[in-house]
């Protein structure tokens, strides 16, 4: 769908059916935000539009990292957080072997063939002192970012399954922070709320049997609630 098949839908929950107030420009903003609590969501709710699978990596002997610079491979440029790592030797047809995650890596592993361990800080994956002593293709599973930032009203959101959230959430922005009228505000995060109940019970329900509840959509939701 298109920004504006959202927008088109927010200005009439304004009663600004023309956008004469509440235009294309002025809604964008608010969109973004909604965008960006929605992919905040999927995350936490593990939905399975947010993984995928990198294409292989190949670490060079010696390499520590990567993203870190210095010769390291770039990240997918849509990454979030890495989830697996899996290993083999450059090259062959063997199988991946899963890496092991670490909080703190070990200092005084010995590089071998293979780089065992790997770890996530400051946005950078990070293996063992020294590497391994030969190249090695690294496959991932990561979190990945769905949603670009929008520009324009033509510009594409790729997930159909959220207008409803997107454009009560995008409007309950909007009411706040342009028409100053919290009330309608109240009332439109309410349904956001119930919208996006909806939106993730929908990919979450059947593979982890959780059964879903109305809740209205506000400030400090998140921080209140418990997983």
């Amino acid at each position: 769908m298109l920004a504006k098949d959202v927008m088109d839908l927010v200005a009439p929950l304004l009663n600004d059916a023309s956008l004469s107030i509440f235009t294309y420009s002025a809604q964008i903003p608010f969109l973004n935000m909604a965008l960006d609590e929605l992919q905040e969501e999927m995350e936490l709710y593990n939905v399975s539009f947010t993984n995928q699978t990198a294409v292989i990596i190949t670490i060079p002997t010696g390499i520590i990292g990567i993203g870190g610079g210095n010769g390291e491979p770039d990240l997918p440029p849509n990454l979030v957080e890495p989830l697996d790592l899996f290993e083999r030797t450059s090259g062959s047809q063997y199988s991946f072997i899963q890496m092991t995650k670490m909080d703190y890596l070990p200092v005084n592993q010995v590089p071998t063939a293979f780089l065992i361990y790997w770890s996530w800080e400051s946005d950078t994956i990070n293996f063992i002192p020294g590497g391994a002593t030969g190249p090695v293709d690294i496959q991932m599973h990561y979190t990945k970012s769905i949603f670009k930032k929008i520009l324009d009203s033509t510009d594409t959101i790729n997930y159909d399954k959220a207008k409803t959230f997107l454009m009560y959430r995008t409007a309950a922005l909007c009411a706040n922070y342009i028409g100053e009228n919290k009330t309608r505000s109240d009332e439109l995060n309410g349904f956001a709320g119930i919208a996006l109940a909806r939106t993730l019970g929908i990919n979450t329900k059947g593979r982890q049997n959780i059964t879903t509840r109305r809740r209205p959509f506000m400030a400090g939701w998140r921080a209140r609630r418990v997983i």
